[in-house]
């Protein structure tokens, strides 16, 4: 933005131009999840009352753990294998920084750096989710006679998890949970097991293993067969 004045003495006038500095806004949010292994997105947007575009001054950069991954100078590029930023929607506000395939060990705290006259920056803590899985390991009943049952929640994350098993939609006690197991890729595994003896009459009720997790819009249910 540029300040323009007159100043008058005697029969001369005299024109002045002085360059303000930018005004630059950044909006975006201080948050994100992501689902494990998607392309996450995350957003930073700014405005500026100038044109950035054709200014050598101008400059957004990205950072990771307090380290640059990113920046539309020599430190990073626009793109690497992991990290990627539109060139041209970055010069003119729109900042989002790509994350491929997203994993566990990739959360964390972001910093979205747009540098001019006056700095300004956004930071955002990236979480990850996994959704759960339930595989039924055992579930061989007899008749009249105790009965192990075993159901295994997989790739889950993070940690905290509440498993329950249910009888025609009632929880049932004496739930044993097996030790907490971490994968390669950061997620969680864990066996939930019960032992039940099972009569005539509950061939015709319905039995299952239900998980509750964060990452889950509602409990996750796997009904034996």
């Amino acid at each position: 933005m540029q300040c323009v004045y007159l100043s008058y003495h005697t029969n001369i006038t005299t024109l002045f131009i002085v360059t303000a500095d930018a005004d630059v806004k950044m909006t975006g949010p201080s948050t994100y999840t992501a689902t494990l292994g998607s392309n996450a997105h995350i957003p930073c947007t700014f405005t500026s009352d100038q044109n950035l575009m054709d200014s050598p001054q101008f400059a957004v950069f990205w950072y990771y753990n307090e380290s640059v991954i990113l920046g539309t100078d020599d430190s990073g590029g626009y793109n690497t294998s992991k990290y990627s930023m539109d060139k041209y929607q970055a010069l003119n506000g729109i900042a989002n920084l790509r994350i491929s395939n997203i994993s566990v060990a990739d959360r964390g705290i972001y910093k979205c750096f747009v540098s001019y006259t006056q700095s300004q920056e956004q930071t955002i803590t990236v979480t990850i989710q996994a959704v759960p899985k339930i595989t039924v390991v055992n579930d061989d009943v007899m008749i009249n006679k105790p009965s192990f049952l075993c159901c295994e929640i997989s790739g889950f994350y993070p940690v905290d998890i509440y498993i329950t098993w249910l009888r025609d939609g009632e929880p049932l006690g004496n739930v044993l949970e097996g030790k907490l197991q971490n994968n390669p890729d950061g997620t969680y595994s864990i066996n939930s097991s019960i032992i039940l003896t099972f009569t005539e009459e509950d061939r015709k009720r319905n039995f299952s293993c239900r998980v509750h997790h964060v990452s889950l819009p509602t409990p996750l249910n796997k009904d034996l067969q």
